[in-house]
């Protein structure tokens, strides 16, 4: 756990000026106590019962003082004063501790005249910013215990955490610092703006002076996402408490640099998102596997793919049947977002689509197995989360065998290189999802992409363009499995419930 920077000074203020070390807490604590412009101090109340003594009891204090023992009072309650996570911060940190006495409600109860509105409600230290850092460092196990304490009470009840900020924020004020998200927020930001499949959707929708929340969750009985290269359906029966599945036809492929229908299959299977946690997923901050398992079948789309007026492409590269697994983990234990793509096929080389040469030796090229991974980052460039990126750092990888067609068949591996790629991705959020963008480096060759909305109609029927663009080789030849110029598809897009 970090520790609050505080704490940093406080040992070198008292090594560097040998200043003494319990002027140097009280000084603190008179800062805490005293100034209200902290914007990341919380204070958060409750009412102790009999049962929770155990775990608040011997506190122990310092300058001899005796431990503290949490009270159990119809008039009392306290507040833990703590340093909620932030950008530097990455665990609640616990300030100090307020013991808090009503006494207008306890002369109420013993009958006395008194009605004076002053000193109506006492604040009263009874765990301090010194005891703290002592039991912290001296007996971690009773911070722990403290700390454990606090998390059940924000778990049950998150209303009970109150800014102890005294100044108006001017909510108009821009935020130009950068955020990237603790949880899963920003990659369900992405997924729900660029997935063909369906992500859940945040239930209410709101704006705060935090990040904004997305929109409702769609009540509609099913979800379509499809195009001319892929189809995906929903329905509310596929939807589960720890996670859904969804129905996917596609006739791309990763990791090859191609375009759909230019590596002449189509794949049909199953998408499902399951989270690790229990019975019912929270989607915020729950570990959860987003996985493929689809089936991959060789289809002849050499002439489709050359007498579509939207698809500029020369397929040569044969892919085979076989099968893809396709992964997006969530975070977990602080990694990065990771992502798995495997796919394998069928080493028959009999039955070419595509020839290449004269009849009397021609060739064919086939790939029979194609791997890519990489981990995902993700920022905005502000709290409002308008403009979001997303950049992909990764190896990919894929094989490529040639046929030889005279005097029977004779094969060779020509290519199989593990190599790097990066991908960014850009996402425009004015009020909801507007336009989409990325940019992929990998082989020598630039892959481009982009969509954005241009209708919108009442019921959830989404339409978008679609245009996808790969490059000739940059700073090299063209393998002869690759078609010497660039490839481009352009088509419409149209999502439904999501």
């Amino acid at each position: 756990m970090k520790r609050f920077c505080i704490l940093i000074l406080v040992y070198l203020s008292s090594s560097l000026f040998g200043q003494n070390l319990d002027n140097i807490y009280y000084k603190i604590e008179s800062k805490l106590k005293k100034d209200n412009t902290y914007l990341n101090i919380h204070a958060v109340n409750f009412k102790p019962e009999q049962k929770d003594l155990a775990a608040l009891s011997n506190i122990p204090l310092t300058d001899g003082k005796k431990p503290y023992n949490f009270k159990v009072s119809e008039f009392i309650d306290y507040n833990f004063v703590v340093l909620v996570e932030g950008v530097e911060i990455d665990s609640m940190i616990i300030l100090y501790i307020q013991e808090v006495e009503n006494k207008a409600a306890a002369s109420t109860e013993f009958i006395t005249s008194s009605t004076s509105e002053d000193n109506q409600i006492v604040e009263t230290m009874v765990v301090g910013f010194k005891d703290l850092q002592e039991i912290y460092f001296s007996e971690p196990e009773i911070y722990d215990r403290l700390l454990t304490f606090v998390d059940g009470i924000l778990k049950n009840d998150p209303q009970a955490k109150k800014p102890l900020l005294k100044i108006n924020v001017d909510e108009q004020i821009k935020k130009s610092k950068g955020i990237s998200g603790k949880n899963n927020q920003d990659f369900l930001n992405f997924q729900r703006a660029n997935s063909i499949h369906t992500y859940p959707r945040d239930q209410k929708t709101s704006t705060t002076s935090s990040r904004r929340r997305t929109q409702e969750t769609s009540s509609a009985d099913y979800k379509i996402d499809a195009s001319f290269s892929h189809a995906t359906f929903n329905h509310k029966a596929m939807a589960f408490p720890f996670g859904d599945i969804s129905a996917e036809l596609n006739f791309g492929n990763k990791a090859t640099n191609t375009l759909p229908f230019e590596s002449m299959t189509g794949a049909l299977g199953v998408r499902a998102r399951i989270g690790i946690s229990g019975k019912t997923v929270d989607h915020q901050n729950d570990f959860q596997i987003d996985g493929k398992l689809m089936g991959r079948m060789r289809l002849n789309t050499n002439g489709l793919a050359k007498a579509l007026p939207f698809l500029s492409a020369e397929p040569r590269l044969h892919l085979g049947s076989g099968f893809i697994f396709d992964i997006n983990l969530t975070r977990a234990f602080g990694l990065p977002f990771i992502n798995l793509y495997v796919a394998s096929g069928s080493k028959d080389v009999t039955n070419p689509y595509v020839k290449i040469g004269p009849a009397d030796s021609s060739r064919s090229f086939f790939s029979f197995t194609q791997l890519e991974s990489s981990m995902s980052f993700y920022w905005n460039t502000s709290e409002d989360m308008t403009i979001r990126f997303r950049l992909d750092l990764g190896i990919s990888k894929y094989d490529v065998v040639k046929a030889v067609y005279h005097k029977g068949t004779q094969t060779a591996m020509v290519y199989n290189q593990l190599l790097p790629f990066a991908t960014l991705y850009f996402n425009f959020v004015p009020n909801d999802e507007f336009f989409a963008a990325y940019f992929k480096l990998y082989d020598g060759k630039v892959n481009l992409g982009a969509w954005f909305k241009f209708l919108q109609l009442s019921g959830g029927h989404i339409f978008r363009f679609d245009f996808n663009y790969v490059s000739s080789p940059l700073f090299r030849q063209p393998h002869e499995w690759e078609s010497e110029g660039a490839a481009t598809l352009l088509q419409v897009r149209y999502r439904y419930g999501f």
